[in-house]
């Protein structure tokens, strides 16, 4: 199948290549992509700057490619970052693994406009059931990220940007997907509701050892509503505040395995923050207090009670930015608590809670034009798992149409809650993750952007589970050891009447495993080659809007051993039609009938119709 799908992969990029310039116009304006660099961004440097004035490498998806591939959930913005990889456990709703350059979802950090919402238990957050209803833009930022965010920026952070313009759209696909989905925008006001369900009752071949049958037990019900007001004068006070409410009910159907004919998870989470902001002539002051609490009920009667989880992450933020000159002095503070309550079954419960506290400042400078440097420094405290320092370095240089970036920066995460507290399973003794990294990239920018990279990562006191007298604990056993390198280029939508191309390559040719007294391996979910192609004709006020993705994994290994690759291709052809916009959709076009994570199959390929505004 592997081999089957690379080639439809190649050959339907070849036929847009052939048929997307019939379809365009003759126009000035940038083309929208699945994964630009864009002007500006927010995240790498914790304040608005230009994307090519930061050493950290940061992608940027824009609500124009949200909108042309139906990305109904965060975890279908990352279907085709380059760096990114995101492992399903099938259909819509179920849950996502991901990673940026080799980490695992507790290595990444996950913001909502610079909040951390990963479940404090888990240390993920469930991007599969997170709306993009009310985002503007998602921003992906691949190198180390624990200076000015701390814990979890391993190997980097994604940044969930809010405020999507109005727009109202309504949508059915294949396994009964129904979407409705709707968003206003005013001077002050914001607010978005978003209701999808899927039956995802879909048929699998017989694959790796598992007979052919049809996924039961699988369907999905999310919700999502979010309303933000804010008031203030620009150059003065402002204050803004956010409440988001979200809610999912599925089915776990389990592993063909082992399979979960009658479990049920639901799940709802509520986001409420305010921040005040001070805009002044040589500095701005913003100070943002948020809360995030979760409730998780998975209940299977046919192998025990049910487990209830309820988690809540307090959080206080303090920010000053202050320029001078050519100069730029970012200090902050960061205060959080986290805290949980676990009950694997009716008659247990326990309680946990952590909190950290965190001063941090980081130094950027230009000289004579054509060199930027920064450099910062965090110090954070978290409770029982000790003190860190954790410097950070890095540099643009350019020359002509040349730029040269490079970071170096150290990275930690803390263990979670359940690795700590879990009954029967925890370890209070764990001590946080610690990792080095360092990135490195050449670019250049014309009628092509064209761009070659490194990056090295070394970590210590990884969390690994381990077996002693058949009972199963973590331990800061493992360390690890990744390399890689990238190259992108991309065509400039200019060059080609409005039609962009675009070719990524990641090859992370080391990711081992070196953890004492074992032999190195390959990391598990870690494939060595990871290529993204992709071309987009946007539709525009006249003309019709054609796309097309294509994203090939080589093999990846699992405990199980060694899994085959897949090739993904989603594509969409879009036209104004009766005033709205009419889309068609089609994911996983050379229906690869994937099985991603062993005993979980794929749904395969599927389409989706879609009427909106935009």
């Amino acid at each position: 199948m592997f081999r089957f799908g690379r080639a439809f992969g190649i050959a339907a990029a070849g036929a847009l290549a052939l048929a997307a310039p019939a379809f365009a116009q003759s126009v000035s304006t940038p083309s929208a992509s699945p994964v630009p660099e864009i002007g500006r961004v927010s995240t790498a440097e914790r304040h608005d700057v230009p994307s090519d004035a930061t050493p950290k490498r940061t992608y940027v998806v824009d609500r124009a490619a949200i909108e042309s591939y139906g990305m109904r959930t965060v975890a279908d913005v990352l279907r085709f970052v380059p760096g990114v990889l995101t492992f399903g456990y099938g259909a819509f709703g179920a849950q996502t693994n991901y990673g940026i350059l080799g980490t695992s979802s507790s290595q990444t950090l996950v913001l909502v406009n610079g909040i951390p919402i990963a479940d404090p238990t888990s240390g993920s957050a469930d991007l599969a059931t997170l709306s993009t209803v009310d985002v503007r833009r998602v921003e992906i930022v691949e190198s180390a990220g624990s200076t000015l965010y701390g814990s979890s920026a391993v190997g980097g952070i994604i940044n969930i940007v809010t405020g999507a313009p109005s727009a109202v759209s309504i949508g059915e696909g294949s396994f009964a997907n129904r979407d409705v989905r709707a968003s206003v925008t005013r001077a002050r006001l914001q607010a978005s509701v978003e209701e999808h369900t899927a039956q995802n009752a879909f048929a699998y071949p017989k694959q790796d050892g598992f007979p052919a049958g049809v996924r039961r037990n699988a369907d999905a019900r999310t919700n999502a509503a979010t309303v933000a007001y804010r008031i203030g004068e620009p150059a003065a006070l402002q204050a803004e505040t956010r409440l988001s409410i979200d809610s999912a009910a599925l089915g776990v159907p389990g592993s063909l395995k082992f399979p979960s004919p009658n479990a049920r998870q639901d799940a709802s989470r509520l986001t409420a923050s305010v921040t005040l902001q001070r805009t002044g002539v040589a500095a701005d002051t913003s100070l943002t207090a948020s809360v995030v609490t979760r409730r998780l009920l998975y209940d299977d009667p046919s192998s025990g009670p049910e487990s209830d989880t309820n988690t809540s992450r307090s959080r206080l933020a303090l920010k000053r930015l202050s320029t001078a000159g050519s100069g730029t002095v970012l200090l902050g503070l960061d205060a959080s608590a986290d805290s949980a309550l676990i009950a694997p079954s009716p008659a247990t419960q326990i309680g946990a809670r952590a909190s950290s506290v965190a001063l941090y400042g980081q130094f950027e400078t230009t000289l004579g034009g054509h060199l930027s440097l920064e450099g910062g420094l965090r110090g954070e405290n978290d409770g029982g798992q000790g003190s860190a320092l954790l410097p950070s370095l890095g540099f643009v240089a350019r020359s002509g149409a040349l730029r040269l970036r490079a970071a170096h920066a150290t990275a930690f995460r803390v263990p979670t809650l359940n690795e700590l507290f879990y009954p029967g399973f925890a370890n209070p003794a764990l001590l946080p993750e610690r990792s080095v990294a360092t990135d490195a990239s050449i670019a250049t920018g014309a009628a092509a952007n064209v761009s070659a990279g490194y990056f090295a990562r070394d970590s210590v006191n990884l969390i690994q589970t381990l077996s002693l007298n058949g009972r199963f604990f973590p331990a800061n056993v493992a360390r690890a050891a990744v390399r890689g390198l990238r190259f992108d280029a991309r065509t400039a939508p200019e060059a080609h009447s409005g039609v962009t191309s675009s070719v990524s390559v990641v090859d992370t040719y080391r990711a081992q495993n070196l953890s004492p007294g074992t032999q190195p391996s390959r990391l598990a979910y870690v494939p060595v080659l990871d290529v993204v192609l992709s071309m987009e004709r946007p539709l525009r006020s006249t003309g019709v809007g054609v796309g097309v993705s294509a994203r090939v994994q080589g093999p990846h290994r699992e405990s199980a051993g060694l899994r085959g690759g897949q090739t993904l291709v989603d594509g969409f052809v879009r036209a104004h039609v009766a005033g709205g916009v009419l889309t068609l959709r089609s994911r996983d076009i050379g229906d690869e009938r994937s099985m991603p994570i062993l005993g979980y199959p794929a749904p395969g390929r599927t389409f989706e119709i879609e009427f909106g505004t935009r």
